[in-house]
């Protein structure tokens, strides 16, 4: 028994046009019906021995032939089953290779998304052709390991806590996933229910050493690389402040990963904010603090410029 078809993504067959010693000439690609070779039929067609052909057929194109050779009366009940069975295999392996390219790109938009750099127009016209919603709030967990054979363990681990949520590989030990956050979970300190299901799941299915934080809640696409930036500053303090702690919320690493590291857009539109919050409510307080840090955070040279009365 043997198959023919072009070459394609699809299973390698014998490509349309080869010549093999079995009951094979090429009519049922053009003519997509059986061709049966008898006994009788044999010196019309040198080289070819006695059975059945039947075309491959996928989206109603046909793509190869399957031969069976033999004596007609015992190979032609068989010659539907096999036809059905090659091209159920046909359907399937181009249905995994849509599977893995959809993932491919889905990796791809997140990885776009994190980068400052990505044009906001083509980020969303590919949500859009991915049918990806990019518009609703989001927070970016970040999941960190010890070597590349672990971080083989967080993909796997990964696509079975969900095949809906974005994620990607950022580096050879970490990596990404976009969380959704629902209006009422955008208050800082509530719950989010994306957050304790990732938490809950890779604490049972993960059997390797990690760490994994969570970053701020942001609403728009442009602010989706705040988003990762914030998840990632929380994964820096958190690692120095508790090395020993696996998960790392935003809202209890808040006030060190707004000094991680050089302030970034996205640290100083918060500072910002809590400023004014702090202002309205305490115009006083406000002045404390900002002489603390224009005195480096120093609390004796604050004290010294601070006129307390009672």
């Amino acid at each position: 028994m043997s198959w023919t078809r072009p070459a394609s993504s699809l299973p390698p067959l014998i490509r349309r046009g080869a010549i093999k010693n079995t009951a094979e000439p090429f009519s049922p690609l053009t003519e997509l019906k059986p061709i049966e070779i008898s006994e009788t039929m044999l010196p019309e067609f040198p080289n070819v021995k006695p059975g059945v052909n039947l075309p491959i057929v996928y989206n109603n194109a046909a793509i190869g032939v399957i031969g069976i050779s033999g004596p007609l009366v015992e190979v032609r009940p068989f010659g539907e089953m096999v036809k059905m069975a090659a091209e159920m295999v046909v359907e399937y392996t181009s249905m995994m290779e849509m599977t893995r390219w959809s993932e491919r790109k889905l990796e791809e938009l997140l990885l776009e998304c994190i980068d400052r750099s990505s044009s906001l127009e083509h980020i969303t016209n590919m949500a859009a052709q991915l049918k990806v919603d990019i518009f609703n709030h989001h927070a970016m967990c970040v999941i960190e390991v010890d070597s590349s054979e672990a971080q083989k363990e967080v993909v796997k681990v990964l696509n079975n806590w969900s095949r809906k949520r974005l994620k990607a590989e950022y580096s050879y030990k970490s990596s990404v996933v976009l969380l959704n956050v629902s209006e009422s979970e955008r208050e800082d300190g509530k719950a989010i229910d994306d957050w304790q299901s990732i938490r809950s799941y890779l604490s049972e299915s993960l059997k390797v050493p990690f760490q994994c934080s969570l970053g701020a809640v942001y609403s728009q696409p442009k602010e989706l690389p705040f988003a990762f930036e914030s998840a990632m500053a929380v994964m820096k303090c958190g690692q120095r402040l508790n090395p020993k702690q696996q998960f790392y919320p935003y809202h209890e690493y808040e006030l060190p990963a707004l000094f991680e590291g050089c302030l970034s857009h996205w640290q100083r539109n918060k500072l910002a904010t809590h400023a004014q919050q702090l202002e309205l409510h305490d115009p006083t307080l406000i002045n404390t603090v900002l002489c603390w840090f224009e005195n480096n955070c120093d609390i004796k040279k604050n004290v010294c410029k601070i006129i307390c009365s009672p």
